[in-house]
């Protein structure tokens, strides 16, 4: 049983929108894959129907019912999520105090937990977006190919997600790795002519399932994906891989969105709809 005090729980109820029985803007779908994924839990289970069955209440059981590590970890996912979980745009700020009750409910995480606002050079961004105009003016595939795999390795490092130490060209494909929020993705980037279709899909699908279980995969294409590829890709699979176009690249570097958000939003959207590719413009508020 967590000991959050009384008055942590009226604010986190007032931050977290419980009053009329709801949470955010969680649906009971993606309500119920919250709890699933980050605590492996089934919230609709009856031993959490005590306080009564809206989504509000089960929180408010949750917490009756956890330990402080148990609650800590999943304020911890919702609060460093902040930017992607909040609709209130009045409200955009995650206030201090929501992080301090995370720390003491679990102290440990005061040291893996970092702000949920991305800090990143914008000199740098600004000499990214410029070099990769130059990057579209280059008429030798190979010498471009090359060029591209020092802009991933540059626009990675740009925004703190820890890339491996190059990306490497092999052929026209590039590989690489980064990690954020403590998740390893690995990277598949192409720039063809034609979008990518089920084939190519598939075959980085099945590169990240012989990895790890607890690996993901983003692929970036800067000719996009092709509408008959993504629905073969889609048909009777579940997906550990995210999808990033050109459009996205180009939103990144303008400064309209940061690269960590660009990869939560997709992951959300994959996690709640099993959907690999979604243009970022689709799906975020900021653009």
């Amino acid at each position: 049983m967590s000991d959050l005090q009384n008055a942590e729980k009226l604010f986190l109820e007032k931050i977290l929108k419980m009053e009329s029985g709801y949470c955010f803007g969680f649906t009971n779908a993606s309500f119920a894959r919250l709890f699933q994924d980050e605590l492996k839990i089934n919230i609709y289970d009856d031993r959490f129907s005590g306080f009564g069955d809206s989504k509000a209440n089960r929180m408010r059981s949750f917490w009756a019912q956890a330990t402080n590590k148990g609650v800590a970890k999943l304020l911890n996912y919702l609060f460093t999520n902040w930017d992607i979980y909040n609709s209130d745009t009045t409200n955009a700020n995650l206030p201090t105090k929501a992080f301090d009750i995370v720390y003491r409910l679990d102290p440990s995480l005061r040291k893996s937990t970092s702000s949920p606002s991305i800090v990143y050079d914008v000199i740098t961004l600004n000499e990214l977006n410029q070099k990769f105009q130059e990057l579209t003016a280059m008429s030798n595939l190979q010498s471009r190919g090359f060029a591209f795999e020092r802009f991933l390795t540059e626009l990675f490092e740009c925004f703190n997600l820890d890339p491996r130490s190059s990306f490497k060209l092999t052929g026209e494909q590039i590989d690489g790795s980064f990690i954020c929020d403590g998740n390893t993705y690995l990277v598949e980037a192409k720039w063809h002519e034609s979008m990518i279709g089920s084939r190519e899909l598939y075959s980085f699908y099945s590169q990240i399932e012989a990895k790890t279980k607890w690996a993901r995969g983003l692929f970036i294409s800067l000719s996009g994906f092709s509408k008959d590829g993504l629905e073969a890709f889609a048909k009777g699979r579940s997906t550990n891989m995210i999808g990033m176009d050109g459009q996205d690249l180009y939103f990144i570097l303008q400064g309209e969105i940061s690269l960590p958000e660009v990869i939560r939003l997709k992951t959300r959207k994959a996690a709640e709809e099993g959907t690999f590719f979604v243009p970022v413009f689709d799906i975020s508020r900021r653009i």
